[in-house]
């Protein structure tokens, strides 16, 4: 009965419609199949590694993923008893050519072979990345070689180092888009090294990653003896780890988004789901990966601070009664605790959505006195009582969804390619770091002026420039200003004088003491 029923519908496709296939080829044949009617007892008879199907309107569609010969450079396949075949297009991945292709009867043949000038091209784009960050790292190895005497010096030293890295990252960001846009480099290293797409590129890119801390790895030793720090074997290895811990959420979602396990967390309610506004969608998806990555990095804190990788200490009870009088005379609760963590660098941060938690290091509060040390204590009590954290995480999931929208309501309009599609989405998203950068430093000011209200202008001025000097930072990082979260020293100096009547020879002559040391 079951033979008789699929005769019956081979009959009635045969006689009536013709079915349009398209064939696509990169580390595995594509082959996609539309019909006017329901064929899938058919297509479930052919041979295949993998099969997505789908009702669009009132046509079928059918994508098989099939295996290529690649000693003898062909597709073939047999359709069985699938007849009136139309074959629409055949297409490859940039590193193949198709030379010939034929449909006789129900067996496709299609014969390609390699794209040697594409496959040069992409050796040659990463050949190029490594040389440059070679080059740049020797660059930098150079510059903290040079032993400066004052602060002013020492703060050029990290301007042009910070001027080198950003370089080095915009070149490497190009030369890989380039490698996925003109050779389509994951699909390339798949189909040479027999391993499915969906790990390659999210493998690839934690490489590429990788390759722009390079010149941090190399010049370890030279920063850490410019900031008077000494580095063992361990410390190598601890920065290596830190640093894939950090990156490994981004892939995570790259190879989240690729496998379609997102479908699976929807699928409950799938059909309401994309029954929603595109930007309800978009939001739902942001909002998702923000408490993902939230959750992750509080887990990455408790096990750094658990397997000694940052050193944390009870702060002393002067500075958490300094704390309690300054929370008072804001008029805002002091935070849940607070930390004090080993470091070379002078630094505090609140940290943490809800149970917010005031960070210092030891550095800081070997460098600055009373006085100043309880005018950074206000500035980070400032975006407590402001909010700033909690406004600045919201902050950023609006900014992301909104550009988003317009991205997905640009790509609904216009019928952009692949290669478009991966240029624009490394736009949008340096697009958003500028955007979500600029509204930071906003908060920061405001922080900067409330400080500045509670200990007094000149003393939280004097405050600022031993942090800065502290850490050898410039005064302006130039054109990088616009990346960086918090403003420049000059700028956050001038704003402060501005309001609280200052003259700005004296803000100068504040900055060159502590410059010229």
């Amino acid at each position: 009965m079951r033979a008789l029923k699929l005769i019956f519908i081979l009959l009635l496709i045969n006689s009536v419609y013709s079915i349009n296939v398209s064939v696509n080829l990169d580390s595995y044949g594509w082959i996609k199949i539309e019909s006017k009617n329901n064929i899938s007892p058919i297509i479930s008879n052919l041979s295949y590694l993998e099969l997505n199907k789908f009702k669009e309107d009132s046509n079928y569609f059918y994508s098989l993923k099939v295996p290529l010969d690649k000693k003898r450079e062909i597709l073939t396949f047999n359709f069985k008893n699938l007849s009136n075949l139309t074959l629409n297009e055949v297409s490859c991945a940039k590193f193949l050519k198709i030379n010939d292709y034929s449909l006789n009867g129900s067996i496709l043949r299609v014969k390609y072979s390699l794209n040697l000038p594409i496959i040069i091209l992409c050796i040659a784009l990463f050949l190029i990345m490594i040389v440059s960050t070679i080059l740049i790292s020797l660059k930098i190895k150079a510059l903290f070689k040079f032993k400066p005497l004052s602060v002013e010096e020492k703060s050029k030293v990290i301007k042009k180092y910070n001027s080198l890295l950003f370089l080095n990252s915009i070149v490497i960001a190009i030369l890989f888009l380039l490698s996925l846009i003109v050779c389509d480099s994951p699909l390339l290293l798949s189909y040479f090294l027999n391993i499915s797409p969906t790990i390659i590129f999210p493998a690839l890119f934690l490489v590429v990653f990788l390759i722009v801390f390079i010149p941090i790895f190399i010049n370890l030793k030279e920063i850490s003896n410019f900031y008077d720090e000494k580095v063992t074997g361990k410390e190598y290895l601890k920065t290596i780890i830190v640093l894939i811990l950090i990156v490994l959420p981004i892939v995570g979602v790259f190879i989240f988004l690729i496998s379609g396990m997102s479908e699976k967390i929807i699928e409950p309610f799938k059909k309401e789901f994309y029954n929603l506004p595109f930007v309800l969608r978009i939001s739902f998806w942001i909002i998702f990966y923000s408490i993902i990555f939230n959750i992750y990095y509080k887990l990455i804190d408790l096990l750094f601070k658990k397997v000694g990788f940052v050193k944390v200490e009870e702060a002393d009870e002067r500075i958490k009664s300094w704390t309690n009088e300054l929370s008072k005379k804001l008029n805002v609760s002091p935070p849940k605790k607070i930390e004090v963590i080993k470091s070379p660098m002078a630094n505090a941060y609140i940290k943490g959505l809800f149970r917010e938690r005031l960070v210092l290091t030891t550095k800081l509060l070997e460098s600055l006195n009373e006085d100043e040390i309880k005018g950074i204590i206000v500035h980070e009590l400032a975006h407590r009582k402001k909010i700033h954290v909690k406004i600045g995480f919201l902050g950023n999931i609006v900014i992301t969804i909104i550009i988003f929208s317009i991205l997905y309501y640009f790509l609904l309009k216009f019928n952009v390619g692949e290669p478009i599609l991966i240029v624009l989405f490394g736009l949008i998203y340096v697009l958003i770091e500028l955007v979500q950068s600029y509204f930071i430093r906003k908060l920061e000011t405001e922080a900067d002026l409330l400080a500045s209200k509670a200990v007094g202008a000149k003393t939280y001025i004097r405050a600022l420039c031993k942090l800065h000097s502290s850490n050898y930072l410039p005064k302006s990082f130039g054109f990088l200003n616009m990346f960086y979260r918090h403003p420049p020293l000059e700028k956050r100096l001038k704003r402060i004088a501005k309001k609280f009547n200052i003259p700005e020879e004296e803000v100068e002559e504040i900055i060159e003491k502590y410059y010229r040391r």
